[in-house]
């Protein structure tokens, strides 16, 4: 027996919509219950028996397999119902009502079930495509950094432990390259090549987040585009289009997705582990562009309520400035015990931790040297 529901044809407007989009419905309407005379086996002497008269109606819809019936006009008339009858009729109601009910919370359990696959799938196919992309680009920077590695030396590895955000340890053969070995200069060469907007190249110490950073005309861009433009949920690390970069602002804003996955700016919460960021290595990074190689050394590091407040990037004295500077220093989690003055030029990191949270690092830039262009 398909699913049917009784009801007065003042609720009908409202619900119609919904049930319609997720049932076939045969419809019957009538002006009031006194009406129901009209239809063949209900007569004017069998009217005033009101559960009769429903228990008829129930058989009429599941022998002919009616989803819905509706009646417009008065069903207690006072005139021809009983106490007894209305308390009948109403447990009829609820009974059909919680069906109803019944249904409508699994379609939308289904609904909810198939929206979630749907989204993992895109999530998954997007993250494969990002992959693909690392994998180019960290062969161009495996090419600009092969002879340049620090091999034979014994140095401090730690290894992250993405379940507990924990990190360990260890003494390891440094087959690796540092962003110290790294030739940037070649690597921008390359990069430029596959896509115009580059403007950086961000390296965060102990963290997945190793990356080209774009910028575009507008924040939005990025929000939604890989590296190389194509659409992605996953978007891609990104500089505020209202940064100058080649000269870089006092504060230079770059923005990036908090990605369960782990890529984009997914390990930045690491920075929150007090493992994490009382490791001297780790309170320096690196973000290089085309014309300068920098080092940044961390002071502020928060996770606050949704706010725009520490995204400003023009100021109009030193003494705005230092205001906003120690506004800043003053909500980091950790004292890292650096100084700031007016001249001071800062490097903040930005991320959604939830739908209502941010989190943010701030680190000041420590070194810089000018990019050698090979002769």
């Amino acid at each position: 027996m398909k699913k049917w529901i009784l009801l007065s044809f003042s609720i009908w407007c409202s619900i119609f919509s919904l049930v319609f989009s997720f049932t076939n419905i045969f419809i019957f309407v009538t002006s009031n219950i006194s009406s129901l005379s009209e239809i063949e086996g209900l007569t004017e002497k069998i009217r005033l028996e009101q559960r009769k008269i429903f228990r008829k109606i129930i058989n009429y819809i599941k022998e002919n397999k009616i989803e819905l019936l509706f009646i417009a006009g008065d069903l207690y008339e006072q005139k021809y119902i009983r106490e007894t009858t209305i308390e009948y009729i109403n447990n009829l109601f609820k009974e059909i009502n919680f069906k109803m009910f019944s249904a409508i919370i699994i379609f939308i359990i289904g609904v909810g079930l198939v929206t979630l696959m749907l989204d993992y799938y895109v999530q998954f196919k997007d993250n494969n495509k990002i992959e693909k992309e690392l994998i180019d680009i960290n062969k161009i920077i495996d090419d600009a950094s092969s002879n340049n590695s620090v091999d034979g030396n014994v140095t401090d590895v730690d290894f992250i432990d993405d379940r507990e955000e924990e990190t360990t340890t260890k003494k390891v053969g440094s087959s690796y390259s540092s962003a110290y070995y790294i030739n940037y200069s070649q690597i921008f060469e390359e990069l430029l090549k596959k896509n115009t907007d580059t403007v950086g190249y961000l390296s965060v110490n102990n963290t997945k987040i190793n990356y080209p950073v774009v910028q575009a005309s507008t924040n939005s861009y990025y929000l939604n585009r890989d590296f190389n433009k194509r659409k992605n949920s996953m978007g891609w690390i990104f500089m505020d289009y209202r940064n100058d970069a080649k000269e870089l602002n006092k504060n230079t804003i770059i923005y990036g997705h908090n990605i369960k996955q782990g890529i984009m700016f997914g390990t930045l919460k690491y920075a929150l582990n007090s493992s994490w960021y009382k490791k001297e290595s780790n309170q320096v990074i690196t973000f290089n562009t085309p014309a300068k190689n920098m080092k940044w050394r961390i002071f502020s590091i928060y996770r606050i309520p949704a706010t725009e407040d520490y995204l400003k990037t023009e100021f109009e004295s030193d003494e705005e400035y230092m205001e906003f500077l120690n506004m800043l220093k003053n909500r980091s989690i950790y004292n890292f015990n650096v100084e700031l003055n007016e001249s001071s030029k800062i490097l903040t990191l930005s991320t959604c931790f939830s739908h209502t949270t941010r989190h943010v690092v701030h680190a000041v830039l420590e070194s810089e040297e000018d990019v050698k262009t090979p002769e």
